[in-house]
C-alpha cells in the first residue's frame, strides 16, 4: 500500500523537518510545525491552509503528473519473472540496494526496510556497482561500462569494471568521489545512447579522475556492447591493445587531493564580489526571490530589469553599471510582456529606446525553454547550450527565469532541483551572469511566507547565494499606516545573504495602475515607505507632551474622550478627525514605545464620572530632557 511510503515521500516533497516538533509517529515541517504528516496513518494535514488528505492527496498537493510519480512505489505486478538479480554494495561489501532485472528486459530497483523489500531507492546514496573491487584494487584501471552485465563480464576476465544504475541516462553526480585519483576507461555501447553517455561520463569524471580514455569497439553497424565484443571476436589481448591505443582525454592536471597549506595573500589581489543591482544580484551565482501568486514578484523584477538595463534608479537602487538582461517570461504571451514594459517606462519617463540592446524578452507561449524534463529531473543540455551561446553572444550580464516551475516538467523535489541548482550555477559562472529565479510558495495566504515556503524542498534556496521572499501586506499593517487597503502593498525580506550584509530591516512596495492609450491599465511599483511613527518628533516635543500627560491625567483608552494620543496629536499638530486612521496609529505607536521605554506608564485609579476603575496614563521615570 501506498500510505506506508508516507514518510518517504514526505521527506522527498518536503524536505527536512523540524527536528523540535517531530516524533516517531508524526513528522512536521516548516518554522512552526504548521504541516503534520501521520506516519502511522499515513495522512497529513496543514494547519496553515486547514486541509488535509491520504498519501495520495499528499503527492497530488505537489506533483502535478502525481500518476507517474507514484510509479516508483508500485510493487512489481509479477516477481516470478526475475531474471537477474545485481547487488550493489559498500566498500565492505554490504548490500546496500539491488537492482532486479525482469523478463521481458525491465529494471527495478529495491532496498530491505527491515520488513521486507522496498522497490525503490528513496533516501539512499547510489553508488557504483561493483564498489568493492574499486577500493580493493585500488591500483588498476577501472572499467566503466552501462549495464551490470557488462560490468560482470569484464570481471570475469579479471578487469576492475563497474557501472552506475540504471544505464546510460542516469549517471548521477553523487558518485563521482569514488572515481577519484584513478585511471578509468569507458567502454559504452555501440549506439547514440551509448556514445551520449560516454560523453556525459566524461564531462563528469574529467576533472576527478587522474587518466581518461573512452574506447569504442569495433562492432561495425552493431548496437550491441562489450558482453557481445567478447562473445564474437573479441579476445583480452585485442581489447588491452583498443585500451592503449585510444586517445588520452585531458584530465585536471593537479593532484587530486584539493588541500593546500595556506599562503600569504595580499587582498588587494583577491577580485571583490561583483554585485551588479543592490546586495541581491551577484555576477556568477544564481539568487531567488519567493512569493505566493499575485503579490508582485514578476513586476518586481521586471522593474529591476528595466532598471539594470538602462542603468537608472527606478526603485531606490542604482545599478552598478548599465548592463544587459535576458527575461523570460514562462507564463505570459509576449504582448502582455510589453505592456508591462511600455507602462513601467511610461510611468518612470524612461525611454523605450533606452531597451534597444540591452533588454532582451521572451515568452514561454511561444518558446518552450525546459531547463530539465522528465520526473528524475534529466538536464535538458540543448536549452543550456542555447542559453549559454546566446548570453555570451550578446554579453548578457543577468538571466531572469519567471517563473522557474514553468521551465522544467520534472518532479518538485529536492534531488531534482539539487542537480538543476547546480547547472544553473555552472551556467553563471560560465557566462559570467547573474542568475534570477523566480519561483513560487506552497499553497498558503502568503502571510507567513518564509525560504522555507518555496516548493521543492530545501536544496533550491541551499544552492542559491542570495533569497528573498516576498509577503503582502496585512490588514494590520494597513491599520498602523494609516491606509483603507492592504492589498497593493507588499513588503521584500531577505531570507538568506551569504554574499553580502542582510537589509536591516524590510523594503516596502506599492502597487499602482497605469493608463495606456490604447485603453488598458497595467501594474507599476513604486518604492513605498512605511511612515515612521517618531517622524516629526523632538525632544522639546516630546517633553511638552510628558508634561501634559502628568497634568492632564488623559486616560488609556482611545475610545475615551480624553485619550492620551489626542494631547499627541494636538502637539505634533497632526489631523484629529476620527477618520484620520494614520494620525491616531501614529498616536498609539508613539505611546507603546514610551511605555516600553519608561516616558509613561499606564496606572489604574477610580474613575469619579463612572464610577469604576479605568487605566490612566501618567509620566515615567524617563523624564525627556529638553
Amino acid at each position: 500500500m501506498i500510505q506506508q511510503h508516507i514518510k518517504e515521500i514526505a521527506l522527498d516533497l518536503l524536505g527536512e523537518p523540524n527536528k523540535k516538533l517531530s516524533t516517531d509517529k508524526e513528522l512536521r515541517f516548516g518554522t512552526y510545525g504548521s504541516m503534520s504528516v501521520d506516519l502511522e496513518k499515513g495522512t497529513f494535514f496543514s494547519h496553515e491552509d486547514n486541509e488535509g488528505g491520504g498519501t495520495i492527496d499528499l503527492v497530488k498537493r505537489y506533483v502535478s503528473d502525481h500518476v507517474d510519480y507514484l510509479k516508483k512505489y508500485e510493487e512489481p505486478k509479477n516477481r516470478d519473472n526475475i531474471k537477474d538479480i545485481y547487488p550493489y554494495t559498500d566498500k565492505d561489501g554490504k548490500t546496500l540496494y539491488e537492482v532486479v532485472r525482469f523478463e521481458p528486459k525491465t529494471f527495478r530497483p529495491r532496498r530491505m526496510n527491515g520488513t521486507g523489500y522496498v522497490w525503490n531507492l528513496q533516501g539512499v546514496v547510489q553508488v557504483p556497482y561493483r564498489l568493492k573491487d574499486i577500493y580493493d584494487r585500488r591500483d588498476e584501471i577501472i572499467y566503466i561500462v552501462e549495464g551490470e552485465k557488462d560490468a560482470n563480464t569484464l570481471a570475469k576476465m579479471g578487469y576492475v569494471a563497474t557501472t552506475n544504475c540504471f544505464g546510460a541516462s542516469n549517471w548521477k553526480p553523487e558518485i563521482n568521489s569514488h572515481f577519484s585519483g584513478r585511471d578509468c576507461v569507458i567502454v559504452p555501447d555501440n549506439d547514440d545512447e551509448g556514445r551520449k553517455h560516454a560523453d556525459k561520463v566524461v564531462e563528469q569524471l574529467k576533472s576527478v579522475c587522474n587518466s581518461l580514455k573512452v574506447v569504442h569497439l569495433p562492432l561495425g553497424n552493431q548496437k550491441e556492447d562489450v558482453t557481445d565484443y567478447f562473445g564474437w571476436l573479441g579476445s583480452k589481448e585485442e581489447f588491452d591493445k583498443l585500451v592503449k591505443d585510444a586517445p588520452s582525454i585531458k584530465c585536471k592536471p593537479e593532484s587530486t587531493v584539493p588541500f593546500q597549506s595556506w599562503t600569504v595573500v595580499d587582498a588587494m589581489t583577491i577580485p571583490p564580489r561583483r554585485f551588479l543591482y543592490d546586495n541581491h544580484y551577484i555576477r556568477n551565482f544564481a539568487s531567488i526571490t519567493i512569493a505566493t501568486g499575485g503579490v508582485g514578484k514578476s513586476t518586481l523584477c521586471l522593474t529591476e530589469m528595466i532598471a539594470m538595463a538602462t542603468g537608472r534608479d527606478l526603485l531606490g537602487v542604482e545599478p552598478t553599471e548599465r548592463l544587459k538582461v535576458l527575461y523570460f517570461n514562462g507564463e505570459d504571451p509576449m504582448e502582455e510582456i510589453q505592456r508591462r514594459c511600455v507602462a513601467t517606462c511610461e510611468h518612470f519617463g524612461v525611454p523605450q529606446e533606452e531597451l534597444v540592446d540591452h533588454l532582451y524578452i521572451a515568452s514561454g507561449r511561444d518558446y518552450d525553454l525546459l531547463l530539465s524534463e522528465g520526473f528524475e529531473g534529466e538536464i535538458n543540455e540543448g536549452s543550456f547550450k542555447l542559453l549559454e551561446d546566446f548570453c555570451k553572444d550578446k554579453g548578457i550580464d543577468v538571466f531572469c527565469a519567471d517563473p522557474l516551475a514553468n521551465m522544467t516538467t520534472s518532479g518538485e523535489t529536492n534531488e531534482v532541483f539539487r542537480t538543476l541548482a547546480k547547472r544553473l550555477s555552472d551556467l553563471a559562472d560560465s557566462c559570467g551572469i547573474s542568475i534570477e529565479l523566480v519561483h513560487h510558495t506552497r499553497k498558503g495566504n502568503g502571510l507567513d511566507t518564509n525560504v522555507e515556503s518555496a516548493r521543492g524542498g530545501s536544496s533550491l534556496i541551499a544552492a542559491v547565494r542570495s533569497a528573498r521572499v516576498l509577503s503582502p501586506m496585512t490588514k494590520e499593517e494597513a491599520d498602523k499606516a494609516g491606509l483603507e487597503s492592504h492589498v497593493n502593498h507588499f513588503r521584500v525580506e531577505v531570507g538568506k545573504s551569504n554574499l553580502a550584509r542582510p537589509m536591516d530591516k524590510a523594503l516596502w512596495f506599492e502597487k499602482r495602475s497605469h493608463a495606456l492609450d490604447n485603453g488598458d491599465s497595467c501594474a507599476v511599483l513604486e518604492k513605498w515607505e512605511f511612515p515612521d511613527a517618531f517622524s516629526g518628533m523632538s525632544v522639546e516635543l516630546g517633553r511638552k507632551i510628558q508634561r501634559r500627560i502628568e497634568s492632564e491625567r488623559p486616560k488609556h483608552s482611545p475610545r475615551a474622550e480624553n485619550w492620551a494620543g489626542k494631547i499627541i496629536i494636538e502637539v505634533l499638530e497632526l489631523d484629529i478627525k476620527d477618520s484620520d486612521k494614520l494620525a491616531r496609529s501614529k498616536a498609539s505607536t508613539i505611546l507603546k514605545e514610551w511605555v516600553r521605554t519608561g516616558v509613561v506608564e499606564v496606572y489604574e485609579d477610580h474613575d469619579g464620572r463612572q464610577g469604576r476603575m479605568t487605566k490612566f496614563y501618567c509620566q515615567g521615570k524617563n523624564i525627556l530632557e529638553e
